[in-house]
């Protein structure tokens, strides 16, 4: 074997790994749009603190799996509430403003029983009570 079909053989080799990892990406970044896509058809609403997990409630608390706990001292108050609130606070702050605000919770100061979430952001100094 010639040294030009080592370095060509050597060359092929490489080529089919560099094709295999590609493919590998390509499957994950399928795999992730995939899952990406079945969440915006369904009607959960997304924690907005970790973005990945579903809020759930139960009468007067809303809770997340990452640990949010939102205690609002109504049993009335629904997800649908809180996604409408949610996306009021950012179609309000995303006409003006292109970064991305960040999400708190605060104990109330007048009864000390109830939490509020705060969507906020740096950049513009928009402040909006989602719940």
């Amino acid at each position: 074997m010639s040294l030009m079909d080592v370095i060509k053989a050597e060359l092929m080799e490489e080529e089919a790994a560099i094709i295999r990892e590609y493919e590998k990406t390509l499957a994950a970044d399928e795999e992730n749009l995939c899952v990406a896509v079945d969440q915006l058809h369904t009607n959960d609403v997304f924690c907005p603190v970790c973005k990945r997990n579903p809020l759930m409630i139960n009468k007067a608390v809303i809770f997340c799996a990452c640990g949010l706990r939102i205690e609002t001292g109504e049993d009335c108050l629904t997800l649908s509430n809180v996604q409408s609130s949610l996306e009021e606070g950012l179609s309000l702050h995303n006409s003006e403003c292109g970064a991305e605000p960040s999400f708190s919770v605060m104990s109330s100061n007048y009864d000390g029983l109830s939490t509020t979430l705060l969507m906020t952001c740096k950049s513009c100094d928009y402040m909006h009570v989602v719940i």
